[in-house]
């Protein structure tokens, strides 16, 4: 049984929507990326690593999160130059849609995968 798409299309969405967001703050002069997607973003509650307590915004939660940090900073640097974060967007939604796949799971959506993100 797959998940129910209304969920997917909503996580999909939001996710996209909060690159966007993390893309826009730091083109206006925010100086930290980690900070960007920590504090002013809600990423990480939906993905399979929030266990429903610790939080980034307030403290370390670990290195697998530290590692997807890396991994959209580095999607990032390569996409700053772009004229709009369509590309961001997606490469990020891309390495995010395990830990995005796996909450929803978590959360008893469903039980297969879905094809994946519509991007």
């Amino acid at each position: 049984m797959e998940p129910d798409p209304i969920r997917v299309r909503y996580v999909t969405e939001f996710t996209k929507l909060s690159l966007w967001y993390v893309d826009k703050i730091l083109r206006e002069g925010e100086p930290d990326f980690a900070r960007a997607v920590n504090l002013r973003v809600n990423t990480y509650r939906n993905t399979s690593l929030y266990d429903g307590q610790k939080h980034p915004a307030h403290e370390d939660v670990g290195p697998a999160w530290a590692e997807v940090l890396d991994g959209l900073k580095g999607i990032y640097d390569r996409r700053r130059c772009d004229l709009s974060a369509a590309g961001f967007e997606a490469e990020g939604l891309a390495l995010l849609w395990p830990y995005l796949e796996g909450r929803l799971r978590k959360d008893g959506e469903g039980g297969g995968a879905p094809a994946g993100p519509a991007l």
